[in-house]
């Protein structure tokens, strides 16, 4: 009973973290009807976590210094292909990371090397219009999950990445 309190109080606090940020969670489920209990909590505190098997275990938390880290999927529909960022401190910049995953090396299915951070372009569906909305890669993680457009699914931030090319521009014709 005492861990379920503590367990439950952790939740909340996690929970008061995120709205104060102005961070807007996803709080209805697959069918269209709420998940949250009178407080406002998720029922499924799964919702704040990656929902699928992924070997992380990736779940948004507060660091030491209570900042919110937050697992993070970035997906390349060029190539059908995505990367799981499991901890990005809402602190650092999209740009650290992608300079990271992108900088010396190219992932395997990047054969042309056309993805590397000069060229590629950041992307997210916003809510509720589901139009693209480009993200300055100077930017940090608070600073757009705190835009009043975006909106946390099932615990996951995701984007679009898209490298510089034919594909861009038919993409974002599709989608714009």
């Amino acid at each position: 009973m005492l861990a379920e309190k503590a367990k439950r109080a952790d939740q909340l606090k996690l929970l008061e973290a995120i709205e104060s940020r102005g961070i807007h969670l996803d709080r209805h489920n697959h069918h269209g009807s709420s998940t949250a209990d009178k407080e406002g909590l998720p029922l499924d505190m799964g919702q704040l976590s990656l929902e699928g098997p992924h070997p992380s275990g990736g779940r948004v938390h507060l660091n030491s210094e209570d900042q919110l880290v937050w697992p993070v999927l970035l997906l390349y529909p060029e190539y059908g292909q995505t990367d799981f960022i499991a901890a990005f401190n809402e602190t650092q910049k999209f740009i650290d990371h992608l300079e990271v995953m992108f900088g010396q090396e190219h992932p395997p299915w990047d054969s042309e090397g056309r993805y590397s951070p000069s060229t590629i372009e950041l992307y997210y569906e916003g809510a509720p219009s589901g139009r693209l909305i480009r993200v300055p890669l100077e930017a940090t993680l608070a600073e757009v999950l705190s835009s009043e457009s975006y909106c946390v699914i099932s615990g996951t931030p995701s984007f679009i990445v898209l490298a510089a090319g034919a594909f861009r521009k038919h993409f974002l014709a599709r989608k714009t």
